[in-house]
């Protein structure tokens, strides 16, 4: 969580200090049309984010859950369901 909220900042400075800037230093854009150049990011934050509600309202539909894979899934399987992804993301892989 720590680590998203380091990368979340870090993107939000990028966007609101250092592409502006570098956008009217090197490429010369008047600061009228930095403002769409620079709102390009959000738009695209904004299409993803609902994009991101459909895919998950259309994996929740679908019974699309880590859990059900597991056999004789209970509420208390949520450790189980760690393991289980934790060990397929370490598994050995040959060289």
């Amino acid at each position: 969580m720590i680590l998203g909220w380091f990368c979340y900042v870090w993107m939000m400075n990028i966007f609101t200090t250092f592409l502006p800037l570098y956008l009217m230093k090197t490429q010369n854009i008047e600061l009228k049309a930095l403002g769409i150049y620079a709102s390009i990011p959000y738009f695209g934050g904004i299409v993803g984010a609902i994009g991101g509600g459909y895919l998950s309202k259309w994996l929740m539909k679908w019974k699309f859950l880590v859990i059900h894979w597991l056999p004789n899934a209970s509420p208390s399987a949520s450790p189980r369901c760690w393991q289980a992804l934790l060990s397929w993301l370490f598994r050995s892989r040959p060289a």
